[in-house]
């Protein structure tokens, strides 16, 4: 009798090991009771146990089915289809479509139903996107796709944008096989009837400059006037420069936009720079101030005025049909009574300089081109 008990207890004891073997688990739906493994394995292959009882770490796990769907998504350039050429103008006009050109290979074995996409960045942050029709393309073949990019009211500026090619494998599933990225640039016109000297090239600007162009765009770009361009280009240098009374030597837009200091002329000759690569029409001023003195002095040359007191240089943009007041130094746009404003000056006297290159220098020879409108210097006077 006590042999059967201790047989049976055995028997008992057997069963209840094999039962633990395999526990029941609520299946995701928490229904059914389904049959899972002791382990599984999260997002990055690592081994889990299963019986947890922080559902913060229960929410790291991933389904079997997302698992392979994630497995199953190949990389960037596939060794199935790549992208081998991107055709398009690199530089644009304002409100002027732009023409993608898009080529993709298949080199694979197998035909593939290929497509390709389009995403720009406009320079306002806006976006734009596309997609081409679906063909199969055999072995060997190529996919040519042409995106025409509409940019009216998007203003100057830079534009990137990015090509894709992808593989519609069936109905509910499509893969990115490669991409290829790009950019472009858009400036203004030039407006008619504007003398060339005032784009040019020349000891102080730039203008076609890969970094002066490419700051000018960044700086102003989104904007759809050259009148609110040429206050972005004012505010940047305005905000860039770090004014230094003490540095005299005149720099060309490059070395200041390098350096990063200078004192007036400098802020002007960076904003033309600037301007002008964009097709801003700009030039330099010169300006200088009178005070109430009660005599009258000649100052370098055949003139006389009452005792100078200080001088000044900024800039004129054409714009909206005229040449407008643009002071980087001060920040001030459209008010050239602005330096008129001190109790003690008898009077303001500026001039333009309207030559290509500029060749003025400072003290005497820059005050008497300035006030006797020669070497290529134009009258600006404000009464």
């Amino acid at each position: 009798m006590v042999r059967r008990k201790h047989i049976l207890w055995v028997i008992i004891f057997v069963a209840l090991f094999f039962s633990f073997l395999e526990v029941p688990v609520m299946s995701d739906e928490g229904q059914n009771p389904v049959s899972q493994p002791r382990t599984i394995r999260d997002h990055f292959g690592k081994r889990n146990n299963a019986r947890t009882t922080n559902e913060d770490n229960l929410s790291q796990f991933i389904p079997i089915d997302e698992i392979v769907q994630e497995k199953e998504e190949p990389d960037v350039k596939s060794s199935h289809v790549i992208m081998t050429s991107l055709y398009f103008t690199k530089d644009i006009y304002i409100n002027q479509s732009q023409l993608i050109e898009v080529w993709s290979q298949n080199i694979s074995s197998e035909p593939r139903k290929l497509y390709h996409k389009i995403f720009v960045r406009y320079p306002d942050a806006s976006l734009f996107s596309n997609e081409s029709d679906h063909i199969v393309i055999n072995p060997g073949m190529s996919l040519r796709t042409y995106f025409t990019v509409p940019n009216t009211a998007k203003g100057i500026g830079i534009f990137d944008f990015t090509c894709e090619v992808w593989e519609e494998v069936d109905p509910y599933a499509n893969r990115k096989h490669d991409e290829k990225t790009g950019r472009y640039r858009a400036k203004f016109y030039q407006p008619s009837g504007v003398s060339p000297n005032y784009y040019c090239e020349d000891r102080w600007h730039h203008p076609s400059d890969f970094a002066i162009y490419e700051t000018a765009l960044l700086s102003a770009g989104g904007r759809t006037t050259p009148r609110d361009a040429a206050i972005a280009l004012m505010n940047y240098v305005h905000s860039y420069v770090v004014y230094d009374p003490y540095y005299r030597s005149r720099s060309s837009d490059i070395d200041v936009h390098s350096q990063r200091r200078g004192d007036c002329n400098d802020y002007a000759d960076l904003y033309i720079g600037l301007a002008r690569s964009v097709n801003i029409p700009a030039r330099i001023v010169l300006g200088t101030a009178f005070t109430y003195s009660g005599s009258t002095t000649t100052i370098c040359s055949p003139y006389c005025y009452p005792l100078r007191k200080w001088g000044h240089a900024w800039a004129e943009s054409y714009y909206n049909g005229y040449f407008h007041h643009i002071d980087p130094t001060n920040n001030v746009v459209e008010y050239s009574r602005y330096y008129v404003n001190s109790a003690d000056v008898h009077s303001f006297h500026a001039s333009a300089y309207t030559g290509c290159s500029d060749t003025y220098i400072e003290d005497c020879f820059w005050a008497r081109d300035s006030e006797c409108c020669v070497n290529g210097f134009q009258d600006v006077t404000i009464a």
